[in-house]
């Protein structure tokens, strides 16, 4: 009997079927440790504080993020084929 592989795809397939806030929150807690979730928050804050148009030092003081965590944020906001962060301000900017 041969395993099917559980795919990238699969595992953001499943991120897809969540319907709502709570249901992220669940499956997000369920799924990563506390540390991962503030890394992934941190992040987002980052990014929101880019878009916004703050300084790095700015953004450093105000999320205790480094700087090389900053300019991979920016880095990933800025490439064209990455669209997540911007996806997702975009989004959030319309609520």
């Amino acid at each position: 009997m041969t395993k099917k592989q559980f795919t990238y795809d699969d595992f953001y397939h499943c991120f897809s079927l969540l319907a709502d806030k709570k249901e992220a929150k669940d499956f997000l807690f369920d799924l990563c440790t506390e540390q991962e979730l503030n890394s992934m928050k941190e992040r987002l804050h980052v990014a929101i504080l880019l878009e916004e148009g703050r300084t790095y030092r700015d953004i450093s003081k105000v999320t205790g993020s480094s700087t090389t965590t900053i300019t991979r944020v920016a880095k990933f906001i800025n490439k064209s084929q990455n669209s997540g962060y911007r996806q997702v301000l975009r989004k959030r900017e319309k609520n």
